[in-house]
């Protein structure tokens, strides 16, 4: 990985460097909130002053100092070589992948220009379509966790209100175990992934992860419930302050949102069959 750094050198010129370091690579969540040190040097073109940078990262921050930290530096965003890229990408799963192709063709369709009368139905379209994406990867990662997972099936039906009303006799004890997978995975199907208050409780419940503040999603589903019943209009016709400006915010909130889920779903196996590490 490298970033762009750039500082005031004391002859008055300023100093730009790019700035190697490696990629951390990790299984368990705790390696990869360890930083890591990178030092190396750097010299100003002008005067030929030395400065000594140190780079310490994790697989989520980065913090760059100049001389222990005695001179301002402004770094750009992180950057993935083309190597790095291609181990990222054999580790992404199949339902992020989705997810940032259809992020991509929004991206991309809120850049074409078109006639001024048809703007508000595109907008309307792309922003039904951004929460309609985030719903099928909360789905589908939430799925494939739990279905392929024993303990992670067995904390579903421990701490799920659903299963608890469920009673069975005795003869029905063993033939329910056998059916368990298929009948939680009929209920994860009829679950709609929308309902924001459900989905949140159970990610907390089931998989540790806290969505934190999302009051901007509820918003969100509840506009895309406008836009996909009355075309773009609320309930006294009136049309929705969906903007281009609002969908590239929206897709940011979303993108970030997700790729946390991502990286906390990463301390699964491949198969979700155990956790590795610390939860």
């Amino acid at each position: 990985m490298y970033t762009s750094i750039s500082f005031s050198c004391t002859c008055g010129s300023v100093v730009e460097h790019l700035a190697f370091y490696p990629m951390v690579v990790a299984d368990t969540k705790k390696e990869r909130e360890e930083f890591r040190e990178t030092e190396q040097e750097a010299e100003c073109n002008s005067c030929g002053r030395p400065y000594s940078i140190l780079i310490k990262n994790n697989a989520y921050d980065l913090e760059v100092a100049v001389d222990n930290g005695e001179i301002v530096v402004t770094n750009g965003e992180p950057q993935y070589e083309e190597s790095e890229l291609k181990v990222i990408s054999e580790k992404e799963s199949s339902r992020i992948k989705l997810f940032r192709e259809q992020v991509k063709t929004v991206h991309l369709l809120t850049d074409q220009r078109v006639r001024e009368e048809a703007q508000y139905g595109l907008n309307i379209m792309l922003y039904s379509h951004l929460v309609a994406s985030a719903e099928g990867y909360l789905y589908s990662t939430f799925l494939n966790h739990v279905i392929n997972s024993d303990s992670l099936l067995r904390r579903l039906v421990e701490t799920d209100p659903e299963f608890s009303k469920q009673k069975f006799s005795l003869s029905e004890i063993f033939s329910s175990q056998e059916t368990l997978k298929h009948t939680i995975e009929n209920y994860l199907k009829d679950l709609i992934f929308h309902n924001l208050s459900k989905t949140k409780e159970m990610y907390l419940s089931v998989l540790g992860f806290d969505f934190g503040n999302i009051s901007w999603f509820y918003k969100a589903v509840q506009l895309r419930h406008h836009c996909v019943h009355r075309a773009g209009y609320d309930k006294e016709g009136r049309p929705l302050d969906i903007t281009k400006e609002s969908i590239v915010i929206l897709m940011k909130q979303l993108t970030e949102l997700i790729d946390s889920i991502e990286v906390r779903v990463q301390d699964f196996d491949d198969e979700g069959n155990r956790i590795l590490g610390n939860s």
